[in-house]
């Protein structure tokens, strides 16, 4: 499949595309102004602009600029869940990895507007708790990751639901051995029955 063919879900969309690429129309036509080739030229040029800015939102761009970068992840975090994978190849997920998490986490009554995907290749030496800080996580579900290489202060099974300083984790395998292994994927769903009360 080559990525002109590619057919992204429209949730994914809306993430990629935050801000509206084209000028709304406005639904009146007598309210649209037209702008003539004399208002198009009297723009301000970019310099103009910067000199336009208080000092006060120059300062804040500055500051920000200067702020640690903050931990890339994928969705909308909305109800503190933490993902955690570890890819090379790519920034979060591989597409196939991607549809069967969303696919997962749609049986679980969830969306990517729910978690932050986190592929822990992109930031080796980020901790669990500066992972958990960083996401507020109240429950980190964690896909081919040993809780030993997590640093985390107990090791437990995979596929247990395991309480820890007022966070839950659950370890599994992979997404993509997951995937392609039925007595696993079956395993995989009793855990998250009983982690999200399904």
């Amino acid at each position: 499949m080559s990525l002109n063919d590619l057919t992204l879900p429209t949730f994914l969309l809306a993430d990629l595309y935050g801000r509206q690429l084209v000028e709304p129309v406005p639904s009146n036509p007598a309210d649209s102004r037209k702008i003539s080739p004399a208002t198009e030229t009297a723009r301000p040029t970019p310099r103009q602009a910067e000199a336009a800015v208080p000092a006060p939102a120059k300062a804040a761009a500055v500051q920000e600029k200067k702020s640690p970068a903050t931990l890339p992840s994928l969705g909308n975090n909305g109800k503190n869940i933490l993902v955690l994978v570890r890819h090379q190849e790519v920034t979060h997920l591989p597409d196939a990895e991607l549809m069967f998490l969303v696919s997962m986490l749609s049986a679980c009554k969830l969306g990517l507007e729910d978690v932050a995907v986190f592929n822990l290749h992109n930031q080796p030496d980020a901790g669990y708790r500066q992972l958990l800080d960083h996401f507020r996580s109240k429950t980190v579900l964690v896909f081919g990751i040993t809780p030993a290489e997590l640093a985390l202060p107990v090791d437990f099974p995979l596929f247990q639901v395991q309480p820890l300083n007022k966070t839950i984790f659950l370890c599994a395998p992979g997404l993509q051995e997951l995937e392609s292994d039925k007595v696993l994927k079956s395993k995989l769903w009793v855990s998250l029955r009983r982690l999200f009360n399904i």
